[in-house]
């Protein structure tokens, strides 16, 4: 099974930023500037927690959220923008 993840992150720094948004990239992509998007396995979710838990111990700065988000309504989400922007789905919206 994969989780549909959203992981949002405010970081002013422009260090730390770097940092985790290299982090980031090994399990999804980044859809805007402070947005990235992925379907992660049980395992892989798990990392991407653990990752988040870490930068928040070492960094007290950033606020992160990740946010999953259920097949259906991952699959009924209305995209505008280019479509290499995304992960791949069936309904896939481009206005």
């Amino acid at each position: 099974m994969r989780y549909n993840t959203l992981i949002i992150y405010d970081i002013s720094s422009d260090r730390l930023r770097d940092i985790f948004v290299k982090e980031m990239l090994l399990f999804g992509i980044r859809t805007q500037k402070s947005v990235f998007e992925a379907k992660l396995t049980e395992s892989e979710l798990k990392r991407v927690k653990e990752t988040v838990r870490n930068f928040r111990k070492i960094h007290k700065e950033p606020k992160i959220d990740i946010y999953i988000i259920e097949e259906k309504a991952y699959n009924k989400a209305l995209r505008l923008g280019k479509k290499s922007q995304y992960l791949a789905i069936d309904d896939l919206i481009i206005i």
